[in-house]
Order: structure tokens, then C-alpha cells, then sequence
């Protein structure tokens, strides 16, 4: 009988969100059959160090700056001083061109575009910075992988900044297969764009800066209004100049180096539109999906978990809000996100209905347990995909992947986007109403608890689950299972 081993497989989680869904579906790997490594960037993320090593999970920190990595292998160890780690081998074959001499030659290549740049020393200055950071990061995430060895490296993306692009670049050239699961459900490229022009004149790059990437997908039209770039200018030179540009930002799969796995026809239709390769992309279903499909399976009973809580009465609507989180991904002052979170519980308390809160992974629960009290309603701890089947109305930020839960089980949902982002998400989810100003929002939400025949016209008919998409909330596949099988292949 041959003994297979476990396959080597890194993961690079880049946030909370991220985190979860990889343990989700690692924690359905009940054969053993991945040998499971993490590595670590972020210090938000350190604090999940002990959930890791109680699975037996490798887990690897690159430490701030760059300048070294090291394997945690226990909860006290993770809080030590990065003096006690791997440094970088100063004698490493590795060469990093960051001499003045290289910098002349960029200057010299990039002075046709520069000088038409009003604020040509700023750019200079901004990309030559980044280079070097850039260089450095792939320097030790070089040497970290040839001490890991993975067989195969789960991303998040192919466009983000921090160490993605030069952790693909190492991959792309030692061949290591890269493959991206559902961690979310991504804005369209043309929302994207709208984001980035909702920013003003600044969003929009100047002809010479479109000239130099003539043919390029790194820019988008905003309504004739002028070109709009994913990224920064100089941030786009720094990484053309280190080879880690990816060939289309706007869509995840772009760079067409990783495998995407989709959650089914949907999404796996408009990414292969915007030019990912075929063959690049998997229909493995979502996690996420099976467990709201099973939380609308199971409707009774979680309302019947509700009322166990005095606060809610039966005879009322069960109302879900799931609060943005403005000041944790710092889109707005203190001050703004909190005026927003309260004028959001006063609108759903004046209701008079059961109201339920979901709180982000990134937000504190202690900062927002007060509101319970102040607004007599109830915060629910658990994740919102297991409980969001019981609610009669949901509400979420525009720019939420939750949008797309209450949606495709046709629960009546409002986006709203006081931010004016302008995302469009109720082009994608037709039983999404957005709006834009808190009025508007009082206005929808009074009518949806009053008119049981526009809440039912907005829902949809619950019964339809094939509005789910084959591959994920349908009850048909497990969709941990089959992203393992992804990985193993």
C-alpha cells in the first residue's frame, strides 16, 4: 500500500477575512492531506498565532521592515523581538540593484515621462522608494520560500501591494503553482473605476503617463472623462521596474498566473470576460455560500434561537444590519463613522422591530457593546452566514461581499453608500435597493417593514435557490471539500 504524504501548501492570508475562510476550509481537510503552512505580514494578524499552533499549523512571520523571518513556534515565542530570527544572509547570491548608478539609468529611462510630470522630483522620490522596498521584499521572501519549499502558495489576489507581488514573482519564476479560493466576493472593474474617480482629479493620470503604458490595461475610461489607474503612477513604475506588474489590476486573475477558484457560473463568466485565461479558472463553490444556504434551510430554527434573547418579541420583523466598518479600514475621521453607526441604529430601532447586529472581524466588540443597551438590540457574536437565513431584511455598506448573501437567498437587502462610493451594487444583486443618503435610506426601510408586497417583490421568491448558481449555496457540493481537491491537484 503506498503512504502518500501530505502536500505542501503556504497560505498568505492578507487580513481577518482571509484568515477565516482559510481555516474554514483547512479545518475540512479531516484526511490530513495538506501539510498546512502560514505566513504572516500583518500585525492585526498576529493575534491568531494561538488558534494556528492549536491546529498544529506551521506559521511563519516576516518581520516589519523586512529585514528578517522566522518560524513562531509557540505563543510566547510570537511576541519576542525580531533579534532572535533568521536574518537575511548579507553574502546572498541575491543582487539587489539599488545602487546610485542604477538609479541614474531609471531616471535616464523615465525622464521623457517625468518631465512632463508637474510634480516630477515628488514621483521620482515615491518610486525610487518603493523599488527599494519592493527589491527588498522579494530578497526575503526568496529566501523564505527555499527554506519552506511549498508545493503550491494560496493567495488572496494578484493585485494587492504589500508582500503579494513579490511573493507571485519568486513563484512565477520556481514554477510553484498559485491559487486563488473565494475569500470574497470583488467589486467589478467598472465599480472600481467608479471608486477611483470618486476620489477626484487626482485619480485621473496624465496623458503622459498613459502614453508610456499605451495598450496597457492598467488604466479604465471614466465616462469620457479621462483615464483612471488601479494603482499610483509611481506606483505602477516601481513595480514594471521590478517585474511585478500585473497585465490587468482590475480583475482578480489578471496578472493570468494564478488559478482562480469561482464561486460558480457568475463569477467564473465575468472574470474569463475581462480576460483571465480559461484555464485559469475553477468552479469550486464558496464556503460562505453553503453555510448561508444552510442557515435559509434551517430559518425556523435560528428564529426560534432569537427568541430566546428578551429583547425580541414574535410578532415582530427580525431586522439584520451589518455595521460598516469606516473607521477600521480607515475611510473616514472618528468623528464621521460614528455618527453613521448611530444614525444607522437610530433608523432601525425606530422600527420598532427585532434589530440584530453583525459586527465585522476587524472591529472590536467592546468598543460597540454600549449600543446594545442605548438602542435595546441585540449584537449577534456568531458569524453572520450561519444566522443571516432568519432575517426578514438586511442591510450592509456598499462594497459588502454580505450583499451578495442576503441577495441570492432573496432576503429584501438595502446597500447603502453614504460614502458616495458609487459601486453600482444594485446593478449586480437585482433584490438590493441602494441608497445614497440617510433620508433615503429611513424612506426604503419604513417602506419594506410596512409593505409586505414591495418586501416581497424586492426578496424575490425564497423557493428559487437557483439564483444561488451551481457550485456553492446550492446544497449540492461541498465547497471546502472541493477546493482541497484544487489544491491537491
Amino acid at each position: 500500500m503506498i503512504v502518500r504524504r501530505p502536500k505542501k501548501v503556504l497560505f498568505y492570508p492578507l487580513h481577518e477575512t482571509s484568515i477565516i475562510k482559510f481555516l474554514k476550509v483547512i479545518d475540512a481537510d479531516k484526511e490530513g492531506k495538506l501539510d498546512v503552512i502560514f505566513l504572516l505580514t500583518g500585525l492585526r494578524l498576529l493575534k491568531y498565532i494561538p488558534v494556528l499552533l492549536e491546529r498544529d499549523i506551521q506559521v511563519w512571520r516576516i518581520e516589519l521592515g523586512a529585514k528578517s523571518y522566522r518560524q513562531i513556534v509557540s505563543v510566547e515565542e510570537s511576541e519576542m523581538q525580531a533579534t532572535d530570527s533568521i536574518g537575511l544572509n548579507r553574502d546572498s547570491t541575491l543582487k539587489v540593484n539599488v545602487d546610485s548608478s542604477s538609479w541614474f539609468r531609471v531616471f535616464i529611462e523615465h525622464f521623457p515621462v517625468l518631465v512632463r510630470f508637474k510634480k516630477g522630483i515628488y514621483f521620482l522620490r515615491k518610486s525610487r522608494v518603493e523599488i527599494r522596498w519592493l527589491l527588498k521584499k522579494y530578497k526575503v521572501i526568496t529566501q523564505l520560500v527555499n527554506t519552506i519549499s511549498p508545493e503550491v502558495v494560496v493567495l488572496c489576489g494578484d493585485r494587492h501591494l504589500q508582500y503579494e507581488p513579490a511573493l507571485i514573482r519568486v513563484c512565477s519564476e520556481q514554477r510553484i503553482p498559485m491559487k486563488i479560493p473565494p475569500v470574497s466576493i470583488s467589486p467589478t472593474p467598472n465599480q472600481l473605476v467608479g471608486y477611483r474617480a470618486s476620489k477626484g482629479s487626482g485619480a485621473f493620470v496624465s496623458d503622459a503617463v498613459s502614453r508610456r503604458f499605451r495598450g496597457s490595461k492598467q488604466f479604465r475610461d471614466y465616462r469620457g472623462q479621462g483615464y483612471v489607474s488601479y494603482y499610483e503612477p509611481w506606483q505602477m513604475e516601481a513595480l514594471r521596474h521590478c517585474n511585478m506588474l500585473t497585465n490587468n489590476p482590475w480583475v482578480i486573475g489578471g496578472s493570468g498566473k494564478v488559478t482562480v477558484m469561482a464561486p460558480g457560473h457568475e463569477l467564473s463568466s465575468k472574470i474569463e470576460a475581462e480576460g483571465v485565461p480559461k484555464d485559469k479558472i475553477v468552479m469550486t463553490g464558496d464556503p460562505d455560500y453553503d453555510d448561508v444556504f444552510t442557515s435559509l434551510r434551517h430559518r425556523s430554527r435560528r428564529r426560534s434561537d432569537f427568541l430566546e434573547n428578551k429583547v425580541f418579541e414574535a410578532d415582530r420583523l427580525f431586522l439584520g444590519l451589518s455595521l460598516p466598518q469606516y473607521l477600521e479600514h480607515k475611510l473616514s475621521d472618528d468623528k464621521t463613522h460614528w455618527s453613521y453607526i448611530h444614525r444607522l441604529c437610530e433608523l432601525y430601532c425606530d422600527t420598532g422591530q427585532n434589530v440584530c447586529l453583525s459586527l465585522h472581524p476587524k472591529m472590536d466588540p467592546e468598543k460597540y457593546s454600549y449600543l446594545e443597551q442605548k438602542y435595546n438590540l441585540v449584537i449577534v457574536r456568531a458569524p453572520l452566514r450561519n444566522w443571516i437565513g432568519a432575517l426578514d431584511i438586511f442591510s450592509a455598506s456598499c462594497g459588502s461581499s454580505t450583499l451578495s448573501w442576503s441577495s441570492r437567498i432573496g432576503i429584501p437587502t438595502i446597500a447603502f453608500d453614504w460614502l458616495q462610493w458609487r459601486l453600482g451594487y444594485s446593478d449586480i444583486y437585482t433584490s438590493a435597493e441602494l441608497v445614497e443618503t440617510p433620508d433615503e435610506y429611513e424612506k426604503v426601510l419604513t417602506r419594506l417593514v410596512s409593505d409586505n408586497g414591495y418586501a416581497s417583490k424586492l426578496g424575490g421568491v425564497l423557493a428559487k435557490l437557483s439564483v444561488m448558481d451551481q457550485g456553492g449555496c446550492t446544497g449540492k457540493v461541498d465547497s471546502s471539500k472541493a477546493i482541497i481537491s484544487e489544491l491537491l491537484r
